[in-house]
C-alpha cells in the first residue's frame, strides 16, 4: 500500500492457495477498500487455472511451503 504502486494483479485467491497449499496468509480485514481509497487498482483471478496447477505442481514435489505456525 505504502510502496506507490498502483495496480496489483494476481492469479489465485488467498482461499483457494490456503485449499491447495495450506498457506495461510493471515487476517486481511478490508484490504480491497483500503487499495481502492489509495488509487490502487486490483486485478484478480487472472489465468487462475494456470495459477492453481504451479501451485498444486510445487505442492506435489514436495517443496517447503511457509507455515508459520508450524
Amino acid at each position: 500500500m505504502w510502496s506507490g504502486i498502483r495496480s496489483v494483479y494476481y492469479g489465485v485467491s488467498s482461499k483457494r492457495v490456503e485449499e491447495i497449499t495450506g498457506f495461510d496468509e493471515g487476517f486481511k480485514p478490508g484490504w480491497l477498500d483500503e487499495f481502492k481509497k489509495r488509487g490502487i487498482t486490483v486485478y484478480g483471478n487472472i489465468e487462475h487455472q494456470a495459477g492453481e496447477a504451479v501451485l498444486m505442481a510445487y505442492k506435489k514435489a514436495g517443496h517447503k511451503i511457509y507455515r508459520p505456525t508450524r
